[in-house]
């Protein structure tokens, strides 16, 4: 076997190893903030002025069906606890998640796999760097783990 054979093999099993490790579980981000601009279509006779704005995540959220059907899958877990979701077999129907973003209607929105059978929110606390006062803990972005 010569060296590029064997480095094609060693790529393909590490790719293989991967995709069978990101299949165990499945992290979903939804981006921290999106840029959005907003269409005017009923103003005649006005001439729109500004651009598009950055929006922050408000919250992450699983529905069953797209979002836009709006029906929200509400968490397992208690008030207070971080939210844990059992979903539903595939044969209730496609379970998608929602990230929804503040002052705005926008609503980013992803099927889920349907093999996943769990959910849950995994949040982390970051220290921002800074002098004094202005160093103190931050939350990160939230994640859904789904497996």
């Amino acid at each position: 076997m010569g060296a590029s054979f064997k480095l094609t093999l060693l790529a393909a099993c590490i790719a293989a190893a991967n995709h069978a490790i990101a299949a165990g579980a499945d992290d979903i981000v939804c981006p921290a903030t999106i840029l959005a601009s907003t269409a005017v279509t009923t103003a005649e006779g006005w001439e729109p002025q500004g651009g598009a704005a950055e929006y922050r995540l408000d919250q992450a959220q699983l529905y069953m069906g797209n979002p836009a059907d709006d029906r929200p899958l509400p968490p397992e877990s208690g008030a207070g606890e971080d939210p844990r979701w059992r979903l539903p077999d595939s044969k209730a129907g496609d379970v998608w998640v929602g990230c929804t973003y503040s002052n705005t209607t926008v609503v980013l929105a992803r099927k889920l796999d349907p093999r996943l059978t769990q959910c849950m929110v995994k949040r982390e606390t970051v220290e921002r760097q800074g002098k004094g006062a202005d160093s103190h803990a931050v939350e990160a972005t939230p994640a859904i783990t789904c497996n």
